[in-house]
């Protein structure tokens, strides 16, 4: 069976496939970025005040002797049988000092911003929020063995439209696994993988996913793959792009690297953030002839 090219895809459905959907709803060229979380600032910490002193203790007084009377084949007298204070003895504080002043809360850190090499789970920001934004995020992947030699990799992928036009994407085409046990390649989603692993697919994985201003949604993606760890998960972002770069079709390419933030920067800034102003340059295309995607799910076979 033979499968249509994504670039060939998408500019049909510009061309009258879908009705007011153009580059503007398809293309992401803005630079993605990771903003880190601020810290929350400490509270504001009111003092206890200090003792100077230590507690002062007053001991009993007016001790009483006690007797009681013993006899005998000698005779009945008294002994000594304890006693008692009339005054028990008592303790209070000593004096103590003026308490501290509060303290001022301390500033907030400046969160980092990366444009490149994403930690899983890590939300990316991409886009102006005035025409087309997107909030992306790639989940921790999984393998499921076939093989000696295959396995299919299972993972999830966030996509949120915070923007104010309607986005169109085919995420079948468009993340891939980019890199098993040290070794690059270009590993999309198909069909064939879930049904391998037992997987059921949502149907939008296999077709155009349009996204309404603020809508949002989750899906997960299976792909076969040589048997490794997955290393990193690649998001195409500008299909339009018409370049090719290491079997990659389109440009702007963010990726995702399946370890810990090399910062130590864990959460996501979550709903309302301000995006920042770009800190880096777009990715600009690689000039080639018009590229071929290999066979995956959910493309528009050719004539």
């Amino acid at each position: 069976m033979k499968y249509g090219i994504l670039v060939s895809l998408l500019l049909s459905l510009a061309c009258g496939g879908t009705a007011a959907v153009s580059e503007v709803n398809v293309r992401v060229t803005g630079v993605p970025q990771f903003i880190c979380p601020s810290s929350t600032p400490r509270p504001t910490a009111t003092q206890f005040p200090t003792a100077m002193q230590p507690d002062i203790n007053v001991p009993p007084s007016g001790w009483t002797v006690t007797y009681k009377k013993v006899c005998n084949t000698s005779g009945c007298y008294w002994v000594e049988d304890g006693g008692y204070y009339a005054n028990p003895g008592y303790s209070y504080p000593g004096p103590t000092s003026t308490p501290r002043p509060t303290h001022t809360p301390y500033p907030t850190p400046t969160p980092y911003i990366i444009t490149e090499n994403y930690a899983m789970g890590a939300d990316v920001h991409v886009g102006d929020r005035s025409t087309l934004a997107l909030r992306l995020r790639v989940e921790t992947p999984q393998t499921i063995p076939v093989d000696a030699e295959t396995q299919v990799v299972r993972w999830n992928v966030r996509i949120k439209n915070i923007g104010t036009v309607p986005y169109n994407t085919l995420p079948g085409a468009q993340v891939f696994v980019s890199d098993v046990g040290g070794m690059s390649g270009n590993w999309y989603t198909s069909a064939e993988a879930a049904l391998a692993a037992g997987i059921t697919l949502d149907p939008d994985v296999l077709d155009i996913v349009e996204l309404a201003p603020n809508q949002s949604v989750q899906l997960t993606l299976t792909a076969f793959t040589p048997v490794g760890e997955v290393g990193a998960i690649g998001w195409l972002l500008d299909p339009y792009s018409g370049g090719a770069s290491m079997g990659v079709v389109g440009g702007n390419t963010a990726v995702w690297h399946n370890e810990t933030d090399p910062n130590g920067c864990e959460g996501n800034v979550g709903e309302l953030i301000d995006l920042p102003t770009p800190v880096g340059p777009a990715a600009t295309p690689t000039a080639s002839v018009t590229p071929w995607i290999p066979p995956y799910a959910g493309a528009t076979q050719s004539p």
